[in-house]
């Protein structure tokens, strides 16, 4: 924009009259060298990653708490208890997680018929597990105490299992 202004009035002053040599008192503008576009190009992409990493940055630290799928899940039941293991990450700064593990409960007999007796409950059990770099593992294992108790040949089934990740407020259900 600047030569074409500049142009415009070198234009003017040769129709005006106005001598070569008083026009080589006006400053023209310098031609940019070919390094110019290279440094603003590197100055842009310097800051373009200045921006994405600050933003990166502030987005890990903030965290987006969720359980690794192929890493929480039953590990083992027995007559008695029920075993989960997890892992979970996205946890940003936080010290701990408090977990919670909770299903239903109840005696079935050896024909899968679930009778009418009072030993059908909800139980849980409850840990807090440590973060380190964002991410927490851990297992917890429920051994709900039935009254009247659970005795052969009946058998203990959980069902409804879940994991509640409370300082997050997150859960899955297993």
């Amino acid at each position: 924009m600047a030569t074409d202004i500049l142009g415009v009035v070198l234009y003017a002053a040769v129709v005006a009259g106005v001598s070569a040599a008083a026009l080589h008192c006006i400053p023209y503008p310098e031609t940019p060298s070919r390094k110019e576009p290279a440094v603003r190009r590197t100055a842009l992409t310097l800051v373009a990653a200045v921006a994405v990493v600050f933003g990166w940055a502030g987005t890990a630290s903030a965290g987006s708490p969720h359980f690794i799928a192929s890493a929480t899940g039953i590990s083992s039941t027995t007559a008695s208890s029920l075993t989960v293991t997890f892992k979970e990450a996205g946890l940003g700064d936080e010290p701990q997680v408090h977990m919670v593990l909770s299903a239903s409960v109840q005696c079935v007999n050896p024909g899968d018929q679930e009778p009418q007796a009072g030993n059908k409950q909800t139980a849980s059990v409850a840990g807090d597990f440590p973060v380190q770099n964002g991410r927490a593992s851990g297992e917890l294992t429920l051994t709900p105490v039935l009254q009247p108790p659970c005795s052969p040949p009946m058998t203990l089934v959980f069902s409804d299992v879940t994991l509640t990740d409370e300082t997050s407020g997150i859960s899955t259900s297993l």
